[in-house]
């Protein structure tokens, strides 16, 4: 109970396992020669030196020359004493800095989300389906451009979850959408029919002609970030962006397509043309 009791406080004036026990071999067998501590504690003569030296340095062992050679001897309680002064010292250092250290972090957060850039690149099907998720902590309007559904690509299960997500983080999202869109819910209408109501609930539409703008790829908008996707002909990836200075100019020209585009509806009227 009592070694316990001195591994522990060895530990928490900062001692590795090898080193508490070289020293508490020292403290029971009295003054040892590296030979003697070595297959003590079956460690390795040359590893014996290297904690030895730490030893040493940190002031718990002394060497002593003799004739047949050094032998090593625990330090007297004063200088336990002075090793517990120094980590009280280093505590207070860190109290100390502790204000500084918040700051510094709070600061570069702000950094972060303030002037930030990133550009996240993703391949395959678990890819695509990370960046779906990331979609549902949006704390703005979504904005989507669709060229195809992706409820099949995804899988069920998975669209259902993200649907549970989006209800219940009470978000909203306009989408203009194609008419490749529009045949690939044709396709898939009597299969996905619960599916496609259920996740359109806060969402409304508006048809874009490929004459005004031909959509190419699926894409969301929201928060500072852009999220283009792709899973056509092979090519499974997807490039997420967060920049506010790229969100603000792409949330620019979807304003100026949506007021061109059709009249706004809601998901109904989109499953009574497929």
């Amino acid at each position: 109970m009592h070694i316990d009791a001195i591994k522990n406080f060895l530990e928490k004036l900062g001692l590795s396992q090898d080193e508490i026990k070289i020293y508490l071999t020292l403290l029971i067998k009295g003054n040892l020669s590296v030979s003697s501590i070595s297959q003590e504690n079956k460690i390795e003569r040359t590893k014996v030196y290297r904690i030895l030296d730490k030893l040493i340095s940190k002031g718990f062992i002394n060497k002593i020359a003799t004739e047949l050679g050094d032998l090593f001897q625990p330090a007297g309680f004063e200088a336990i004493k002075l090793a517990v002064l120094a980590r009280e010292k280093e505590l207070e250092s860190l109290k100390a800095e502790f204000s500084n250290f918040k700051k510094d972090i709070e600061l570069a957060q702000k950094a972060e989300k303030t002037i930030g850039t990133d550009v996240k690149f993703y391949m395959g099907k678990r890819g695509i389906k990370q960046m779906v998720w990331n979609v549902t902590k949006a704390n703005t309007e979504i904005k989507k451009i669709l060229n195809k559904t992706a409820i099949k690509f995804l899988g069920k299960n998975f669209w259902n979850e993200f649907r549970n997500a989006n209800r219940i983080n009470g978000q909203s999202a306009r989408a203009l959408y194609s008419k490749e869109y529009l045949d690939s819910l044709g396709e898939l209408k009597a299969e996905y029919t619960d599916e496609m109501v259920a996740h359109s609930i806060h969402q409304t539409y508006k048809f874009l002609p490929k004459e005004v703008f031909e959509i190419r790829n699926y894409v969301f908008l929201y928060n500072d970030k852009v999220a283009i996707f792709n899973w056509s002909q092979n090519e499974i990836y997807g490039i997420e962006i967060k920049s506010r200075d790229v969100s603000t100019m792409l949330n620019q020209v979807y304003e100026m397509l949506w007021n061109i585009a059709g009249e706004e509806h809601t998901i109904d009227k989109i499953l009574k043309q497929v």
